[in-house]
This record gives C-alpha cells, structure tokens and sequence, in this order.
C-alpha cells in the first residue's frame, strides 16, 4: 500500500510514480548472474573535501541550513552538515551527474542524524533521491530510497537505478523530506555505472514450480531468453541460442537452436518433449557467439503423473485448493476478531490477508477462526527483510523468522498462500529470491504471491513468485481505466503462464492524508473497477481494504452509517462476482467478439460455459455509450442481464446502450 506524499514540481515524489530500479537479479542457474561494478564514481566531490570558499565544490547547497563541517566526517576530514528549524524551509542540495540513459547505476550516501523528525510517519527522514528530466527541463520521474529518522550514527542508504533513455539531465539529490527538522549530515556520495548480468531465463511451460504432468509427449516447453546486449559488446553479433532437455544420466532427449541477430535481445524457445517417465530432468540454454560459449542457464523440469500439492497453480492459471479450482475473492484487513470474521465470510469473501500475521498475536487462534469461517488465509512474511520498515526485532534474522512461521503454519488447512513482497522495489529480488526458494523448500504444498505497483518491471519478479499482483487505485486522481491496463500489463508479464491477482480500491485515499476532501469511490466505480480486473484476465481478487472502510481523512474513525454505507456496496459487488466464478474458473474464453462503439472506452471479455455465453463488459468512460456486438455464433438467441433484465439479439448481433461506468453482465443462450 503505497502511502500519500506531497507534491513539489521538480522534487515530486508521486504515489503512483513507477520508479526504474533494475535489480541485482541473479537468473536461476546462470554464471556471473550479479551486477560488477564498472568505472569511477562519477559524483564530484563526494567526500566533500574539496572546497572553495567554504562551499563545497561540484555541489549546488542551500545557504543558511547547510555547511561544511570540519567536526564531524565519516571518512576524510569534512562532511556536509544540513540543519533545519523551519519545516517549511524546503531547499535541497544538488549536484548534476553524467549518467548515461538506459543505463544501470548503484547510488548511495551515508547518513548520520540528530533528531529528525516530522509528524506525518509516511514522510519522514534524512536521505536522498535520484532525478531526471528532459531536455527543457521538465520533471520526468525517480527513485527515492528509505529515507532515516531520529538521531542515529552513519548509516548507508543505496538504491541500484535503471536512468530511462528519454532522460537528458540527472540530479542526485540530498536532503530532509518536506515538513522535517533535525540536523543531517552526508558524506560519502557514489554513483557508480552497473553491468547486468549476459542473459536471463523465464521459464513459461510449464510455468508452477517445473511441473510437467504426464502423458508429455508432443507437448511444448516453452522459455524466454533475455540478453543483455549492450553491456556486454554484443551489438551486431549474431548469437546461437540452444536450448536442450537433458535426463538425469545426462543424455539430450530433445534441443532445438535459434539464432539471434545482431540487434535481437530476446526470444522465446521451444522444445517439443518425448514420451517422458516421471522424475526430473534438465532444461539448459547455451549462449554462443562464433562457436565460442559466453554463458549458460538452467532450470529444473519435474514430470509427474499429478501435482500432489494441496494448493497449486495449475496450466491454466487456476488456484487448485485440496484438488478443486478455487477462484480467491478477497479483503486486505486488520482486525480479526469473530464479529468481522463472521461478517467477512457471510458477505461472500472466502479469502483474507491480514498484514498483522506476521508476528501477530496468537496466530493459531486467528488461523482457527479464519477456518470457523471458511476463509482461507495468505499469510504475511512480507515484513521479514531486514532493514524494511516494519522488520520485527525479535533476535532473528528475516529468513529464520520465516522458516519459524512456515514450519509452524505450512499444514494449517486454512492456509492459501504465502504473501513474500508488498511493493518491495526491485533493489530487493535477490532477498526476494533467497525467501521464495527457501519457502518453496519447506512448503511445497502452497504458492507464494507478493504485490508490485512497480508496472515496467513487473517481468524482473518473474523468477522469485509463483503469483502476481497489481494495486491499481486511480479514484480519484488518475483514470479509471488505469485498473485494465495495469492488468493487462501485469498479464503480458507473466507471459499469460503465471496467474495475476488484482486488488481493487473500495477505500478513500484521504484516509492516508491529514488534509484534504473525502472522496470515496462510488459504487458504480467500484464495481466498474473489478470487473476491468476480472475483464482483462485477473485470476484472484483481493481488495484494499477492510480496515479503511472503518476510517475517514487522516485516519479518524468514520461514523457508524459511513462504514455501513460502504460495506452494503462492498458486498453487492462480491454478491455478483461470486455468480461469476463458474464460468471464471470452468469456462472457456471467446476471443472472435468484435464491438463497434459510437464513442468511448468499452472493455469486453466473452466466456462459455454449459452451453451459455457470458459477457462481461465495463464502461470506462463518463458517457452513455451505443455499444453494439457481433457474436461469434449466430445460434445465441436470448440475452438477460445478471440482474434480470433482457435485452434482445438480432442476426447474431448484441445491441447495448451502457451508461457511464456501467459494469454488468450479459448471459446469452441458444
């Protein structure tokens, strides 16, 4: 859940900006997988020692809060010293850096602090940030590390940075957020230039965890492979890409070559496998230029007869739960006693997430209640990463944390999922990695799902989750189309091979805010929102969030008829969705539907199922719409809305006039 920050032209640090952080992935099996450092720092001056009179040089520094001090230093004999009374002194110091576009750096600063503070804890601290903009100047983007509160000894903040290709001036940035005062020294200051690893692999069939089931003869593996061209001196190099199945006595069983042109970065690779036995074997891809092998990359494949796991993902992106599809409609919350529990599960959720558990209080007893209901739970070890902000200080480290949870919960009959990440920035993948492999040692019967807001780089996670998700929450600042393409982007992702969950909006952003007018969705937008979700293929719901449905701006407590406005129109929209999950779960998707619209924005999906088609359709835009719909089979005769109301099919053609934000079904039969 990203947390509300204000705007300031240059330094503007968006909610929903989609910051370019390339992590140190390290691609399942591959050689020299890290980032290697690669020249000079390229700050002037970071160590602040060379000065001219008494302003350090290469550094643009706000007068009056900032000097050089010679009394304190982390290294050398000066540091830069900033100290702010006024919280409404928001200057900032700068310096321009010679970065490259497209090109892959690691920042950091140390930081030593004295009382830094500020009231509002979701913007707080001493740190830095990296910039760019265009040629003219104008503000495109950034990355804003973990800012540090209180008084504390030096400490390195760093960040490894993706500077997109349309930036043309680079800042580094040091300062107190906007509102703080205290006193912060920096020294120290680096940038220096990356170099990714030579090629990545993403496995995409099979896509869960290797599993590839019997009979597997003439069936497809299918993988991507990524290069890193530029990096590595490649440009205009043909490449040959193999890719093999090798057994466990090391003999080929099947192989296939590509070659990649001088200016081709990816493909994808397929190999058609034999009859196989169950057991494991090797899928191996061999990079080469003129004969010469430059790197290699393997991944595990597990042929069986079926997945013995009590929850999975199945090929066709379905939650598999004690061996039935599973369809998960779920709520972000944080209380958990009976009453909301109870209430919870009579509205028609059968999945909840709570960020409290965790290390929470008595979890047995909240799994047991969770069961009394018939909820499943994704448990949080979301906060077991050292370092993060809600990291529990209980003398062990994140990953014995959540080997603890894990032995102790994993056969729980409550338990969905595993929840790794909640918008953790790519810097973090090889943590990432390191918990979803030991996870998936010591629970193999349960998947692993983390959230991103992260959109572009939504593919880097690919090798760290078995199931992704997207928080969309564009009312009342961005369009609300914003949930379909967020979905959409998050399926192309995954290859359409790992299921997407989406978690929709049912809260008001002035909850995270201490000023401002209270704008909740409406329920047509709310409806509208997860039926886009549902449109553009998500394969789970879980809604943000029941606790907010509780609160009004600034996170006072909402009056009683509030909540209770809110949780009727909450439950009317999961009432409908749960009349949709036959034919979401059983159903077979119909591509060929065509619509021709007068004007707007209309978003379809078509789905048959026991001899019905059904039509999900949502009006994103604030019009009345003329919608009319060519069907793929003249046969369908009749058509009736969810609510009952019909409507009339003439020569194979559904005529609609949806009104604004309209999102509704049609269900057609021959």
């Amino acid at each position: 859940m990203r947390k509300a920050v204000t705007n300031n032209s240059w330094l503007f640090i968006s909610l929903l900006v989609v910051c370019f952080i390339l992590s140190q992935t390290k691609p399942m099996g591959g050689e020299g997988a890290i980032f290697r450092r690669a020249g000079e720092n390229i700050v002037i001056n970071g160590g602040f020692e060379l000065e001219e009179n008494g302003i350090p040089i290469g550094w643009s520094i706000p007068q009056n809060i900032s000097s050089l001090d010679p009394t304190v230093a982390r290294s050398g004999k000066l540091s830069l010293k900033y100290a702010r009374t006024d919280k409404n002194d928001y200057r900032l110091v700068i310096q321009q850096i010679p970065c490259i576009p497209g090109k892959v750096y690691e920042a950091s600063v140390w930081v030593k602090g004295e009382n830094i503070k500020d009231g509002d804890p979701w913007d707080q601290g001493a740190g830095f940030c990296i910039e760019w903009a265009d040629e003219n100047g104008k503000w495109l983007g950034g990355v804003y590390p973990p800012c540090l509160v209180g008084t504390f000894d030096w400490q390195k903040i760093s960040a490894i940075v993706r500077i997109p290709k349309e930036a043309r001036r680079v800042n580094i940035v040091l300062y107190l957020r906007r509102n703080n005062t205290g006193t912060a020294w920096f020294d120290d200051v680096e940038v220096v230039q990356l170099i990714p690893p030579l090629a990545s692999l993403k496995m995409i069939s099979p896509a869960y965890r290797g599993f590839l089931l019997t009979p597997t003869k003439g069936r497809k593996i299918s993988a991507k492979v990524s290069i890193n061209r530029e990096e590595h001196d490649l440009i205009g190099n043909p490449l040959q890409i193999t890719s093999e199945l090798i057994d466990a006595e090391g003999n080929c069983l099947s192989k296939t070559e590509k070659v990649l042109q001088g200016d081709e970065k990816e493909t994808i690779l397929y190999l058609v496998a034999p009859d196989l036995k169950p057991g494991e074997y090797r899928y191996v891809c061999r990079i080469r230029s003129d004969e010469k092998e430059l790197g290699k990359l393997e991944e595990k494949i597990n042929v069986v007869r079926q997945v013995e796991a009590r929850v999975y993902v199945d090929e066709k992106q379905r939650l598999i739960v004690d061996g039935r599809p599973f369809f998960p409609i779920g709520l972000y919350l944080g209380p958990t006693e009976e009453e909301h529990l109870a209430r919870i599960s009579e509205a028609g959720f059968n999945t909840i997430l709570c960020y409290g558990y965790g290390v929470g209080k008595d979890p047995e007893a909240y799994l047991e209640k969770a069961r009394k209901y018939g909820l499943k739970v994704i448990y949080s070890v979301k906060d077991f990463y050292e370092g993060t902000k809600y990291f529990p200080k209980m003398g062990k480290s994140g990953l014995e944390l959540a080997r603890d949870y894990v032995m102790k919960f994993r056969d729980h009959p409550a338990l969905l999922a595993w929840y790794i990440n909640d918008e953790l920035p790519i810097t973090f993948i090889p943590r990432l990695t390191e918990m979803y492999e030991l996870i998936k040692s010591l629970d193999p019967n349960h998947p692993q799902f983390q959230v991103l807001y992260q959109i572009p780089d939504l593919e880097l996670y690919y090798n760290c989750t078995d199931i992704i998700g997207v928080d969309p929450y564009p009312i009342p600042s961005r369009p609300i189309d914003m949930v379909s393409d967020w979905t959409s982007s998050a399926v192309r992702a995954m290859h359409n091979a790992k299921p997407v969950w989406v978690v929709p909006q049912i809260f008001d952003w002035s909850v995270y805010r201490e000023k401002g007018e209270p704008r909740d969705p409406t329920l047509q937008e709310k409806k509208n929102m997860f039926y886009q979700a549902l449109i553009h293929g998500a394969k789970g719901l879980i809604a943000y969030s029941y606790f907010d449905l509780f609160r009004t701006t600034g996170g006072k407590k909402a009056p009683k008829e509030l909540f209770e406005k809110r949780w009727k129109e909450v439950c009317e929209i999961v009432a409908e969705i749960n009349k949709l999950v036959p034919p979401l779960l059983e159903g077979e998707d119909v591509p060929q539907l065509q619509g021709v619209l007068e004007k707007g924005k209309v978003h379809v999906r078509g789905i048959t199922h026991e001899n019905k088609l059904y039509i999900l359709i949502a009006n994103t835009s604030s019009d009345s719409l003329h919608l009319t719909l060519s069907l793929p089979d003249k046969g369908w005769k009749s058509a009736r809305r969810l609510d009952g109301r019909k409507e009339e099919v003439k020569n194979g053609q559904l005529v609609l006039q949806l009104q604004p934000l309209e999102a509704t079904t049609y269900i057609l039969s021959k």
